[in-house]
């Protein structure tokens, strides 16, 4: 059988299936899990082996860096030299606007955990 987990940007799916797996060794959580009416500890090592999910390795952004200046280092690299820089500015907040990451301009990207963007804001950027 096949599941898929749907929801807004930045609500917590990553973080959701990190728990379900076990991948999640840092931060504050707590509860219970159950599947299926199961404690998750009960079933953990049958649930991994027989589960699993895209995790989000790729990083083609600095973590360090906000979503602008991400996006203009990246500009500055890959557009063409015939773009002016004043030209490749107004292409980062384009692109900013077009993904919805306007808002989230002068925010530090963040590592795994922590502050930061979310999974699927990374994603857009």
């Amino acid at each position: 059988w096949t599941s898929t987990t749907l929801s807004l940007f930045g609500c917590g799916k990553t973080t959701f299936l990190d728990l379900l797996t076990g991948r999640r060794k840092s931060g504050t959580f707590s509860g219970d899990i159950y599947i299926n009416g199961i404690k998750m500890e009960d079933v953990r090592d049958w649930y991994v082996h027989n589960t699993g999910y895209m995790l989000q390795l790729a990083t083609p952004y600095y973590e360090q860096l906000t979503v602008r200046e991400n996006l203009t280092l990246a500009a500055a690299m890959k557009l063409p030299d015939k773009f002016t820089l004043r030209e490749k500015f107004e292409r980062v907040e384009q692109v900013m606007e077009v993904s919805g990451l306007s808002e989230l301009a002068d925010t530090i990207i963040g590592g795994v955990t922590g502050p930061g963007l979310s999974g699927g804001q990374k994603r857009r950027l």
